[in-house]
């Protein structure tokens, strides 16, 4: 079923549209508010791959979009933030913020940091290992990861690294940790190093993946008896070295049908 999304005709006369964006952005920060997966919030999931096929950008194009327009939208964890999207609606209205509050039940709490939150709204305080939950603003401790003071991001307590989901407490390991996962996932024994440059090609993969797509990726690449070393040559050409060479590599073993992870069984993860 199909929902209604109202856009305000001040708009196209919003200085920040009028002024900063390209037609391009124009065009893509309209889908954002629009597309089937938007609600009350303004906080949904979605992958890029999803609003790559259906907004009709490449990758490279969206992460280059989305770094622009930073002080209204952000994208973590696989979420788009629509920054001031409860400010947009009426959420005075009972019924409309409780949707609203219901929608922000289901986001990871590093997405709900980026939410530019009305000064009479209950905000979320994370919980450790839990969902959020909904507190009075007089409520609030001290050790909140919001700052009542500002909404700069520079008062935010981030956590760090690489956050990983799954049956046990969520956990987090460094680049070089999740480095290491994917060598398992590969089903490499022998040693191989996580050298500098090996670690920065997979920052800049993660730029355009969640670790569950490298993930994915790799444990296809696995399963590639060509790449495995079943070739004339007896070479092994899927190593970790080809999977973060580029995105085509990455793009190409996530279209191939996904099998049991080799490592990571069961999780997901992303970056944050």
């Amino acid at each position: 079923m199909s929902k209604k999304r109202y856009i305000d005709t001040h708009f196209w006369n919003d200085t920040w549209v009028a002024d900063t964006l390209t037609r391009d952005e124009r065009h893509f920060f309209l889908y954002l508010l629009t597309n089937d997966k938007t609600n009350v919030a303004g906080v949904y999931e979605m992958s890029l791959k999803a609003i790559a096929f259906e907004a009709d950008f490449t990758r490279q194009e969206i992460m280059q979009m989305l770094h622009k327009m930073q002080s209204r939208v952000r994208y973590v964890e696989g979420w788009i933030v629509m920054r001031n999207g409860i400010n947009n609606q009426n959420y005075k209205n009972e019924k409309i913020r409780r949707g609203i509050e219901l929608v922000l039940e289901d986001c990871p709490p590093e997405a709900l940091q980026y939410i530019d939150f009305p000064l009479d709204f209950k905000k979320p305080v994370v919980i450790s290992n839990s969902q959020p939950r909904l507190m009075d603003e007089s409520s609030m401790t001290h050790g909140s990861i919001y700052n009542s003071d500002s909404d700069s991001d520079s008062n935010i307590s981030k956590p760090k690294g690489l956050l990983v989901k799954s049956d046990k407490p969520t956990t987090r390991m460094s680049t070089k940790q999740f480095f290491y996962e994917l060598i398992k996932n590969l089903g490499f024994t022998e040693q191989v190093k996580a050298t500098d440059g090996r670690i920065a090609k997979l920052k800049v993969r993660l730029n355009s993946f969640s670790t569950t797509d490298l993930l994915s990726a790799a444990t296809n690449l696995a399963a590639d008896n060509y790449m495995q070393g079943d070739n004339e040559g007896g070479k092994r050409y899927g190593t970790i070295d080809y999977l973060l060479r580029n995105d085509e590599n990455v793009d190409k073993y996530l279209t191939m049908p996904t099998v049991a992870f080799n490592g990571l069984k069961g999780n997901t993860a992303d970056y944050v």
